[in-house]
């Protein structure tokens, strides 16, 4: 009774791997062991042998079969997938990089020239500025010196007619008699006098163009008699000829108006007699 009991559980047991056999893809030439497997259990059946030890054996090579069959399937499908990938996906891979490669080099070649001509207009701008920052430095030290020049020389004007006042002054004090100066003391109360008056005008006048001369020079303006001393057109404006056998030629002999220096720029070169050139 137990030896039927345990040939049934056999049976079922071969009927299970069967169905896991084929649900692993096995094929129907692989049956042939388990058909062989069923037969050697009714055999044994039959015989009365010892069904346990059969039994663990049954299960064993039925594992194993099916651990086999399982490795040889999944080596199939993946060299089936490998030559897939090779044969279709690698030829049609190559032919998409292919364009992409090449599309990729002309925006390359875009993008390259792009940045030569923005490295060029770089440059130009940098031209550009650093001329635009010398114009400006131009500027500002031309600004400079103008305001410099209006501040040292814008007097310049007013210093011009000041001295022609000086002039009229000089004038003035050499057109009176020297003799008239002197005081006497013969003649009457009244000449005595006016001889007086004569010296305290005259007197004033010189300290009236001493004073201007004064304020003339604090704001820059400074006078020169270059008589005795080689004539400089810079300096000079030669008004005429004369002889004159102590002195050497091309000397300044005579002055006829004084010249003005401000800021020891001419403001007014000297009027001047030079001696001439001796003939032989």
């Amino acid at each position: 009774m137990a030896l039927a009991t345990r040939a049934r559980r056999a049976a079922s047991l071969v009927g299970r791997v069967r169905c896991a056999f084929q649900n692993h893809g096995g094929t129907g030439s692989g049956f042939g062991w388990l058909e062989r497997m069923e037969e050697k259990s009714t055999t044994m059946r039959g015989e009365g042998k010892d069904w346990n030890r059969t039994t663990r054996g049954f299960s064993a090579s039925a594992q194993d079969a099916a651990s086999e069959e399982q490795k040889k399937s999944k080596e199939e499908k993946e060299k089936a997938s490998e030559e897939s990938e090779g044969g279709e996906e690698g030829p049609e891979n190559s032919e998409e990089i292919a364009p992409d490669v090449n599309e990729l080099q002309e925006q390359l070649e875009k993008q390259k020239v792009e940045v030569d001509d923005l490295r060029a207009k770089a440059k130009e701008s940098d031209t550009r500025l650093l001329r635009v920052l010398a114009d400006m430095e131009n500027l500002r030290e031309r600004t400079a010196r103008q305001a410099e020049n209006a501040t040292k020389f814008g007097i310049q004007g007013f210093a011009k007619g000041i001295v022609g006042v000086i002039d009229t002054f000089e004038r003035a004090v050499e057109s009176v008699p020297t003799e008239l100066m002197e005081e006497v003391e013969s003649g009457t109360e009244e000449e005595k006098r006016l001889r007086q008056v004569l010296r305290s005008f005259h007197e004033g006048i010189k300290m009236t163009e001493k004073q201007l001369l004064q304020v003339l020079k604090e704001n820059g303006v400074e006078q020169y008699d270059p008589t005795g001393e080689p004539f400089d057109p810079n300096l000079h404006q030669a008004m005429f000829e004369l002889d004159d056998p102590n002195k050497e030629a091309g000397t300044v002999a005579m002055v006829t108006k004084k010249g003005y220096l401000l800021h020891e720029r001419v403001m007014r070169p000297a009027d001047v007699g030079v001696v001439k050139a001796k003939s032989e």
